[in-house]
């Protein structure tokens, strides 16, 4: 952490031979006893793998292939692993766990679930949270996706892609943005309240009866809603119909950013170090770089800007503002950003 004499390690594998099994190098890394990453979980310990999807279906497969792998360790050590995730609700306030599923259904996960349960941490419409007081940021209150603090451990695999509000997402991103519940999400996205559009609204005063905080009321022929009291749970904006209430998706990046990483910050507290992460590197035409695992996500993103400049990934702006997220998580006292890189070949 920020202020540690000793730097974190960033496990590097780099791409060699085409016909090397990267999932076998990764689990050889992992379970290790020198380093001691999956090996910390014990027996009959809830871990969690949460895994990305990848930009195309080439990455997807590779990606499940080095989740099943991990997976399939922590099974053989009799450890209770499953798959996780939580539902997208940036971009689309509809969503749900079942369409969450159905869409990772699309994208190579098949095999997964066949190995391994799949459970949404935020519950089956993005509503079941934890919310919790960051220490570290001075008691700023964070939206975590409810299960959190019910896990022993996780395992969370990223591939770092190009995001128009953070440049590139990678680890802090999956932590902050991708164990977030609903509300969370909103609340990184959007910097106002949700707002009645007067022309589309009806009064057919649902959103009246489902409103939990009693925030919304008749004025003359259309609703109306106190933003004073309005706690931003999305449920007017899901029910509404013909789109009457709506939210602007108007976060600046440094909005985001900050959102971000207090959410990340609200993770690592409740995981208190019980996580791997591993951010697996592709080119644009789906071809795998390398695979950097550590413990610390600030590490980890920071190796991962280091390697991406190395090899040409991604633009040099995207990478610069990804930077500046390392730099003010590095300040939030999330990780170290100074980190001790180790070459590993298998």
């Amino acid at each position: 952490m920020k202020g540690s004499r000793t730097k974190p390690v960033v496990f590097n594998i780099p791409a060699a031979n085409p016909k090397e099994d990267y999932a076998a190098s990764m689990v050889n890394v992992l379970s290790h006893r020198a380093f001691r990453l999956l090996s910390a979980f014990l027996e009959n310990q809830l871990v969690a793998l949460k895994g990305s999807c990848g930009e195309s279906p080439e990455e997807g497969a590779r990606l499940a292939a080095y989740i099943k792998a991990a997976g399939l360790y922590l099974k053989q050590r009799k450890v209770s692993v499953f798959m996780c995730d939580t539902t997208n609700r940036h971009k689309d306030i509809s969503s749900n766990a079942l369409k969450q599923i159905e869409e990772a259904r699309c994208q190579c996960f098949d095999e997964l679930r066949d190995l391994f349960s799949f459970f949404m941490l935020d519950g089956i419409n993005g509503s079941y949270e934890y919310v919790r007081k960051v220490r570290k940021l001075g008691g700023v209150e964070v939206y975590l996706a409810g299960e959190l603090p019910n896990l022993d451990g996780m395992f969370a695999v990223s591939a770092p892609f190009a995001h128009h509000r953070c440049g590139v997402a990678g680890a802090l991103y999956s932590l902050g943005a991708g164990l977030a519940s609903k509300r969370g999400k909103i609340k990184q996205h959007t910097m106002d309240k949700p707002k009645v559009r007067v022309e589309r609204c009806y009064a057919c005063k649902r959103c009246l009866k489902e409103c939990p905080v009693k925030a919304i009321w008749m004025d003359g022929h259309h609703v109306a809603i106190d933003d004073d009291r309005c706690v931003d749970c999305g449920r007017c904006v899901e029910i509404a119909k013909r789109c009457g209430i709506s939210y602007a998706w108007n976060a600046t990046t440094d909005h985001f950013r900050r959102k971000v990483i207090e959410h990340a910050a609200g993770a690592m507290e409740v995981l208190k170090g019980r996580i791997v992460l591993a951010n697996v590197l592709f080119d644009g035409k789906g071809r795998l770089k390398r695979i950097l695992i550590s413990r610390d996500p600030v590490a980890l993103d920071a190796a991962t800007v280091e390697a991406c400049r190395a090899n040409g990934l991604f633009d040099p702006d995207a990478l610069d503002e990804l930077e500046s997220q390392i730099s003010a998580a590095e300040t939030a006292g999330i990780g170290n950003a100074a980190f001790q890189g180790e070459e590993i070949a298998y």
